[in-house]
């Protein structure tokens, strides 16, 4: 088997008995599993409130109907029929209308041990007889439902509550029709004990074998329907749907794989509670399907935005792309919880309010997160940067790369990646450059001191006329002045704005100025000057020597 088919049905199937699990502990399972619990008055509900506890006395109808389960779950089928009212019937009859009458109650009613009367008397208060209480109905061809009830019996001092021979009577009309009898007759008798779940260990082994058939076959049924599509998609001017397909393989297939589990597992007989969580998982791994693929397109239709022509053109647009994309999908995504949920009749209203009240202490706990929700709606809306922007953030300083719910990424000029939280970036001081609509030229030159009065008044006059010449220049402020005479030179300040749309523009106009001012010092026949220092000796007189006198002689 294809281990990535097996993947992509296993997740979602898990998820969804996850799902139904934490309801399950608290609503009764007739209501949880969808299946046709008895729903008239007159016997006890399987989703009612449960009666206060009670000791059980022998011979109520409580312990009376858990000795028949208990019997029949171990195939003993001739003592079981002792809980049958079956005067005059012979030993060997009995005990198949035993067996006959457990196949019929698991199919059509779960009755809930737990709500009969635990008192040897019997319910006084449904109505009926002192010696008769109502367990529930069995459902008929013709839509009516007719009683199950069970009746008081006395035997040699011996009392006990047995299925009425009302019930008796109709056990192989409710039987026969079943329609799927011709199956259980194939198996041996052991295999047609009930297990868990009220199952047949035969429906058991079956499922065990059918589940992987039915993987391949929804498997086979998606790669038809994707076939068919690719040819159909092929034939399409656009090339939208091109893009849509393969992200519509899996949820398709979860699809189909849904579609084989009613008609494959419809002949089992599967009881009325099992029977009932399947349709339920059904609808609910149909629904999970479209939301899943609702949420693939959304995930397509972002992609498409942000690579088409018109947003690369707007740095505002694949800023906010992404955050709607994941927002949008978020939003899909609860929806489809919910509706998941509903259709195992879980109360989504009663979620939703209960979200409520637990959305104070979640928010308490989740205050960070969310402060970083709303700092990246407050980034996207009032935009002091935009993805691909050059900002500097603190001593940060890089390019914009990606604008998330949580977080802002900043790749450095090291090529690093450096992550802020949304709700602390919009609350700091940055400096974006690529906001700017020019930029500043501040330099200061320093030319040698030999430089005379009328060779500065050329250069300074020269480097004026080349900025007020350069129609990059942007020529309401152009600053040249003589600004200081330095230790070591003579400093010309400089101060221009070009009028370039980024920064490489700008440092090639830059490098072209300064190219300029080397020719029209050189051309004044001036020079720049650097850091030097003169040491002066001062010229002092020899000293006269004194003569020198001879010694005497000895």
């Amino acid at each position: 088997m294809n281990l990535p088919c097996v993947r992509a049905i296993s997740r979602p199937i898990l998820l969804l008995l996850l799902l139904a699990a934490p309801a399950s502990a608290q609503v009764r399972l007739p209501k949880v599993f969808g299946g046709p619990s008895a729903n008239n008055d007159s016997h006890p509900r399987a989703d009612s409130a449960p009666a206060p506890s009670q000791a059980v006395e022998p011979g109520s109808p409580r312990q009376s109907l858990a000795r028949y389960f208990e019997l029949s779950r171990d195939g003993r089928w001739g003592d079981a029929a002792r809980y049958l009212a079956t005067d005059g019937i012979d030993t060997a009859k009995a005990a198949k209308l035993a067996e006959e009458l457990r196949v019929v109650l698991d199919r059509h009613l779960w009755i809930d041990l737990d709500q009969l009367s635990p008192l040897a008397e019997g319910d006084t208060t449904d109505g009926l007889k002192g010696s008769l209480d109502q367990v529930g109905t069995i459902p008929r061809p013709n839509g009516l439902n007719e009683p199950v009830r069970i009746v008081r019996v006395t035997r040699g001092g011996d009392s006990w509550w047995a299925f009425a021979p009302s019930v008796v009577r109709q056990v192989d009309t409710w039987y026969g029709e079943l329609g799927d009898n011709w199956i259980r007759e194939l198996f041996p008798e052991p295999l047609r004990r009930t297990g868990p779940l009220r199952l047949q260990w035969y429906q058991w082994l079956a499922l065990i074998i059918l589940v992987p058939l039915i993987v391949l076959a929804g498997t086979a049924l998606q790669r038809l329907l994707t076939l068919t599509l690719q040819a159909i998609v092929r034939r399409t001017p656009g090339t939208w749907d091109d893009d849509l397909l393969p992200e519509l393989r899996a949820p398709l297939l979860l699809f189909c794989v849904a579609l084989f589990v009613t008609p494959v597992t419809s002949w089992l007989g599967l009881n009325a509670i099992v029977q009932g969580f399947v349709a339920s998982l059904i609808k609910a791994a149909v629904t999970a399907a479209l939301f899943w693929a609702l949420i693939r397109a959304l995930g397509v239709i972002e992609r498409r935005v942000i690579a088409s022509a018109w947003a690369t053109q707007r740095a505002d647009v694949l800023s906010l792309a992404p955050l709607g994309g994941r927002l949008s999908k978020l939003l899909v995504a609860f929806l489809g919880f919910a509706a998941v949920l509903s259709q195992f009749n879980i109360p989504v209203g009663t979620l939703l309010a209960g979200l409520g009240i637990g959305g104070i202490a979640i928010a308490l706990g989740a205050q960070k997160t969310l402060e970083n929700v709303i700092g990246s709606i407050a980034i996207v809306s009032d935009k002091p940067f935009e993805v691909g922007d050059w900002i500097k953030v603190e001593d940060v300083e890089g390019t914009v790369e990606q604008v998330g719910i949580r977080s802002t990424r900043i790749r450095t000029f090291d090529r690093t990646i450096i992550s802020y939280p949304n709700g602390k970036l919009a609350d700091m001081r940055l400096e974006s450059f690529s906001a700017r609509d020019r930029f500043r030229l501040n330099t200061t030159i320093g030319l040698v001191y030999h430089t005379t009065a009328s060779q500065m008044r050329q250069i300074i006059g020269d480097i004026e006329a080349a900025l007020k010449g350069n129609p990059k220049v942007w020529q309401d402020t152009i600053i040249v002045r003589l600004d200081n005479l330095g230790a070591y030179a003579l400093n010309i300040r400089i101060i221009a704005w070009f009028l370039a749309k980024d920064a490489p523009e700008f440092r090639d106009l830059n490098q072209e100025f300064l190219l300029q001012v080397l020719e029209i010092v050189e051309r004044a026949g001036s020079g720049f000057a650097f850091p030097t220092q003169t040491l002066v000796m001062p010229s002092t007189p020899a000293q006269p020597r004194a003569p020198e006198h001879p010694r005497p002689s000895a």
